[in-house]
């Protein structure tokens, strides 16, 4: 199989990238060169860079993103939208000339309202616009996601949107709630947690290039599949774990616990199509952590 992987040198992308090389040939796409493997330099934003690619692959996986940020800037939603929605649609044009036959996108599970946890579960078929401090991007990958939608139903093509909640794990490089409490755990700083109650579903980085690998290689669903834990975790559990794994002696300073609904993810779906059954507990993927 020949993959198109977009945005291989980032966080998942690589992850993925060194996942799948070992059994397809794929080639990593970035703005950005890795210096390993099969990869092209090329900008998304750009459409008439795509006139250097091969149109010859089987899939396409698009890991490339603008990722949220709290610096509101003009720069910033400019990039939102010339990564986050033209660069999607700046793929999806090009695979028209191509022999691909299944798109894999990954998008966030971030889309969905905190309000929405109020009610139970949430689904795929779960859909309220977010109106967290993180708007804006949520709003950009919903747009992609409705590119890739559109795209892929015109031409019948199959294809797989991959909802991911907050992923963690080895060789992490991105700042996150995860990394910080990891390293000032393991450096015996004090943790300020402004609500102990706040909690997030955290996925390991294994799980998710396992699920991506898996819709490869499945034909029997087109649609949105949530990657997540299913089991929501409160900044104090995870600030806890972290002590529990460094044997830190760090101080733990709640400065709030106002009580908010648990956000609790539906998973099924991940774990039938998928077969994603072994999901790696918090605690094992936080010792997987390397700084």
């Amino acid at each position: 199989m020949k993959v198109a992987l977009f945005g291989h040198s980032g966080y998942i992308g690589t992850a993925l990238y060194n996942k799948l090389s070992a059994q397809y040939k794929v080639t990593g796409i970035s703005r950005s060169l890795t210096g390993v493997g099969r990869e092209i330099s090329l900008d998304i934003t750009s459409e008439d860079s795509f006139s250097k690619l091969d149109c010859n692959f089987d899939s396409v996986v698009i890991c490339s993103a603008q990722l949220p940020t709290s610096n509101y800037t003009a720069e910033y939603f400019k990039s939102l939208v010339e990564v986050n929605i033209q660069g999607v649609q700046n793929i999806m044009t090009w695979l028209k000339g191509t022999t691909v036959r299944k798109v894999i996108f990954c998008s966030t599970l971030a889309v969905i309202d905190d309000g929405v946890f109020e009610k139970g579960e949430v689904s795929e078929d779960t859909l309220v616009f977010n109106t967290s401090r993180h708007y804006p991007y949520t709003m950009s990958k919903l747009a992609g996601e409705q590119i890739i939608n559109a795209v892929c139903s015109q031409m019948s093509i199959g294809y797989n949107i991959l909802r991911l909640s907050s992923v963690y794990g080895s060789k992490m490089t991105e700042q996150g709630v995860v990394l910080n409490f990891y390293k000032k755990t393991l450096e015996n700083k004090s943790i300020d947690i402004s609500n102990a109650q706040y909690n997030a579903d955290f996925i390991h980085i294994e799980n998710v290039v396992n699920s991506i690998e898996t819709c490869l290689n499945i034909d029997t669903y087109n649609g949105v599949i949530n990657i997540a834990s299913g089991q929501p975790i409160t900044l104090l559990e995870l600030a806890q774990v972290c002590k529990t794994v460094n044997r830190s002696t760090s101080q733990i300073e709640i400065l709030n616990t106002k009580k908010v609904p648990l956000k609790k993810y539906n998973n099924s779906l991940m774990k039938r199509l998928l077969g994603v059954e072994n999901i790696i507990e918090l605690k094992e993927g936080i010792k997987s952590i390397e700084v």
